[in-house]
């Protein structure tokens, strides 16, 4: 679609049909403004488009037309945002039809689009666009593009930063900061949302507070910060009003916490809280991942055949989880069968979850990892060096700063099992420099 002036629709709607300037004229409009008007020496207001309207409707009626006065005061803006808008409808199509989706082709229509907002400085259009690109970036494991798009997106909406547009931008950031082990930072963004929605009470602040919070308990959690999850949850409950949903969670981040820090018993009365809550359904992801646990933890006291029974019941959720879930899930079924030494087992869970990836993202490495960890109890120290150096590629592409490191202390312990010193001292200068 071309972007016309309203002087260069004049002219083409007149040539068109035959017209001359003069044509256009009466008492009000003369020939020569009509010339300015076309040449864009003058601009057009609603007056003089409403009787050029009717001059020309003379003629258009005839052709079964009509020349309407919004369309000759559009504006190239105005177009410009119209194409746009009409090309990221084809684009999000495009992106939403995962099986066939053309990452480099994706990436260049983005660019493309993005390069008709910058020519007609349409400001809120970039941000958009780049927040949708951001998001998509962060759904591939692009994490560095990702954080380069959404940063670029959240400088125009901090102008107004009561905007609920802020605060998504901050969420995907978090992920994206969360998923390459850059937990310090994405904690700084966690209590930024927390602030935010507690100085000027955004949309729905108290839940945009709950979910912030939420979000930092995670982050804890998974750097073993285990007081400082629980004092972040205990935190979170003195809002109130928390979605049922999120209290499993809650409940879940608790008992895991407890659990690590040995307080068994409380630990273990939340997790039986959480799978026999009455009358309401607990999330699938976080019943599987209470089983898990409870799998875990039933095989280090000694009762593997609880150990097993929880697996099954992690088993038998599978198929009701997303692809992303039934992926985490798998990952955490794989460990549990090499705790127990059931090696045969673990390997096929991490074949069944191979299946549902289609793309290198962190989940991918952290398969190449577990796969490293068999090999390695199994003492064949070149099959677990291999899918290490997979698992290295890998991690390097999706800038992971948490799982390159744990790739090289794996390959570190190998290497000094083997007695290889100076591959040690290489990895360590390389862990140095993450």
């Amino acid at each position: 679609m071309e972007i016309i002036s309203s002087g260069k629709k004049i002219r083409m709607l007149r040539q068109k049909i035959g017209l001359r300037q003069d044509q256009l004229t009466d008492d009000k409009i003369t020939r020569s403004l009509i010339s300015m008007i076309e040449n864009g020496k003058r601009s057009l207001n609603h007056k003089t488009a409403s009787i050029i309207c009717d001059k020309l409707n003379l003629y258009y009626r005839n052709l079964g037309e009509k020349v309407t006065v919004e369309c000759l005061l559009e504006t190239e803006e105005k177009q410009a945002e119209k194409i746009i808008d009409k090309q990221m409808k084809i684009l999000l199509a495009l992106i939403n039809d995962g099986e066939r989706v053309d990452h480099n082709h994706i990436l260049e229509a983005f660019n493309r689009i993005i390069s008709i907002a910058e020519e007609w400085s349409l400001n809120h259009k970039i941000a958009e666009i780049h927040k949708i690109k951001g998001e998509y970036n962060l759904k591939y494991c692009k994490y560095s593009e990702a954080l380069r798009d959404l940063f670029r997106s959240v400088e125009f909406y901090l102008n107004d930063i009561k905007s609920p547009k802020v605060v998504d931008v901050y969420f995907s950031i978090v992920k994206a900061y969360g998923s390459i082990g850059m937990i310090d930072e994405a904690i700084y963004f966690c209590d930024r949302i927390y602030a935010i929605a507690d100085t000027y009470k955004v949309s729905n602040y108290q839940h945009v507070k709950i979910l912030s919070l939420l979000n930092k308990s995670k982050l804890f959690l998974k750097v073993e910060k285990f007081d400082l999850a629980l004092n972040t949850i205990y935190q979170l409950k003195e809002i109130g009003r928390i979605k049922d949903s999120i209290q499993d969670w809650i409940i879940y981040i608790e008992a895991t916490a407890l659990l690590s820090l040995k307080n068994y018993d409380k630990a273990i009365k939340l997790f039986e809280k959480l799978i026999n809550r009455e009358n309401k359904k607990t999330k699938a992801i976080v019943e599987a991942l209470t089983y898990i646990s409870l799998a875990k933890y039933n095989i280090e006291i000694g009762c593997k055949d609880n150990g097993h029974s929880y697996i099954k019941m992690t088993n038998d959720l599978y198929n009701v989880l997303n692809p992303v879930e039934a992926v985490e899930i798998g990952l955490e079924i794989a460990k549990t069968y090499i705790i127990l030494e059931n090696y045969e087992a673990a390997q096929k869970t991490l074949e069944k979850t191979s299946s549902l990836l289609s793309i290198n993202n962190d989940y991918r490495v952290k398969i190449k990892i577990i796969y490293a960890v068999i090999f390695m109890k199994l003492r064949d120290w070149g099959m677990s060096l291999n899918y290490l150096k997979e698992a290295e590629q890998i991690a390097k592409e999706i800038n992971s700063k948490i799982l390159l490191k744990e790739t090289y202390c794996l390959m570190g312990e190998i290497h000094s099992k083997r007695q290889n010193y100076e591959e040690c001292e290489g990895l360590f200068a390389s862990i140095r420099n993450i």
